[in-house]
């Protein structure tokens, strides 16, 4: 099992990972609310462009008769004062869109940043305790030959003597 010092910077970084995934998704869904937005607001502007026309069409020099005729001009001015409002709205949503853009490209690149930080961390941090592991086996490998060693004098001195004992 990973040292507990690697599994916190694990679940860190898990944490870390849930939350710039949140952020990001957060901004998906501005990004596609924009979008929506300004497909609206092209689907608008093509009708302001026919009220346009409606309109240059009635300057051209039609006289309104009629208080009918003269309700339809109302409306289209009307209207066209309205998709005015509504264009200057899709503008600054068009800004607020590109801006979104741009801070989540900015974001990602920032993530990008710090998950590879993490994973250089981390690397390293594997490294290290791969080291330490050899280190550790190492130094019981040289442990038990030592005492093997110190066994095997200690049994050659005793039987020495009892040798030196037997002879006398």
């Amino acid at each position: 099992t990973p040292p507990i010092e690697l599994q916190r910077e694990i679940q860190r970084l898990s944490n870390l990972l849930g939350k710039e995934r949140a952020k990001w998704l957060e901004e998906n869904q501005k990004l596609v609310y924009v979008q929506r937005e300004l497909e609206n607001t092209k689907v608008e502007l093509q009708g302001q462009k026919k009220l346009k026309e409606m309109k240059k069409e009635l300057r051209t020099g039609e006289e309104f008769p009629d208080s009918k005729s003269f309700r339809r001009v109302f409306r289209v001015h009307s209207n066209i004062k309205h998709k005015k409002k509504r264009l200057l709205l899709s503008c600054s949503l068009l800004k607020e869109f590109k801006q979104l853009k741009v801070a989540q490209i900015v974001s990602e690149e920032a993530f990008r940043s710090q998950i590879q930080a993490e994973k250089d961390k981390n690397n390293a941090l594997q490294q290290e305790l791969d080291q330490l592991r050899l280190a550790m086996w190492t130094f019981n490998r040289n442990i038990k030959l030592q005492v093997r060693g110190s066994c095997t004098l200690t049994c050659s001195c005793s039987m020495k003597t009892k040798l030196s004992s037997l002879k006398a």
